[in-house]
């Protein structure tokens, strides 16, 4: 086991830190830097095809996860996440049925539609008199709701990677995540998020931790819109070093305001301005759908 490295920025490059890991012939690197100016934004939602961005983005924010011995790399990254928001992108990434498949970056749900609270009211209004009014075609999703469950590759592009997926019942181990197993290192990274207008929230973030024996690891995009429903998507990620495989479970979660109250959550404000208010909310929110995969490491 290699000790954790933390590289400081430097002189030409004041912006970017790197922290990195190893452990049982693996490598763990997070990089971090500051938000994307807003000019850049504009030409990313021009690239994607998205008709909005989120005002924040962390586009040097990236988790690599390295297996040279598999020439495996899994990748988390804010791009990648908000590309799942183009319609279309989202179109050719499902996977309706799931089986086994070499397709690993495959995605389970098409996200469905929300509306604000006051959208009926902004219908239903009237337009005045000799006013034009242009009906725009929607490409992307306003709310940025991603599926995204992270981006798996080759380490080396010459090299051969006979990695592959399909569907499994076996549980993440949720008792060797525990205190008796204690975290060797442990490293986090906001990809993006943006506050709807003043209509609530929308985010995504990666958790990640090292055990002596496995890894575990925690993707979520968090959505609140602001009376009138949340919706959680965690991609969680487990591997045991002395396996072939990685455990991913994607967990749907979404309830309206009502159906969480019923639930015994008392919405807030002291709530609504906490940065970890998707953890407080996230066990009263329903689940609705859950996907489990093993991805071989072969």
């Amino acid at each position: 086991m290699k000790p954790a490295e933390t590289k400081f920025p430097s002189a030409f490059n004041p912006t970017i830190a790197e922290d990195k890991f190893s452990h049982k012939s693996w490598d763990f690197i997070f990089t971090r830097s500051i938000i994307m100016k807003s000019s850049d934004l504009d030409k990313l939602a021009s690239k994607f095809k998205l008709q909005s961005i989120p005002d924040v983005v962390f586009d040097k924010n990236i988790c690599q996860i390295k297996s040279p011995i598999h020439n495996f790399k899994l990748e988390f990254n804010a791009f990648d996440s908000l590309q799942l928001c183009n319609f279309e992108a989202r179109k050719q990434t499902l996977i309706e049925k799931p089986d086994k498949s070499m397709n690993v970056n495959n995605i389970n749900i098409i996200p469905t539609e929300i509306q604000v609270k006051h959208a009926e009211v902004w219908k239903n209004k009237k337009p005045l008199e000799n006013t034009e009014i242009k009906v725009l075609e929607k490409i992307s999703d306003c709310f940025y709701s991603s599926p995204y469950k992270g981006t798996i590759q080759k380490l080396d592009p010459l090299g051969k990677m006979d990695c592959y997926c399909e569907p499994t019942t076996e549980d993440i181990p949720i008792n060797n995540l525990k205190e008796n197993n204690p975290i060797i290192w442990a490293s986090m990274i906001p990809l993006w998020e943006d506050e709807l207008g003043d209509n609530g929230v929308s985010n995504c973030e990666f958790r990640f931790r090292v055990m002596n024996d496995c890894f575990f690891g925690l993707l979520r995009h968090y959505l609140r819109v602001d009376e009138v429903m949340i919706r959680i998507y965690d991609t969680r990620l487990y591997h045991e070093f002395e396996k072939d495989y990685i455990l991913r479970e994607f967990t749907v979660r979404e309830d309206n305001y009502g159906g969480i109250k019923t639930q015994g959550f008392k919405f807030g404000p002291q709530w609504m301005t906490d940065h970890g208010q998707s953890f407080q909310v996230s066990e009263f929110v329903k689940v609705q759908n859950c996907f489990k995969e093993k991805i071989f490491l072969k």
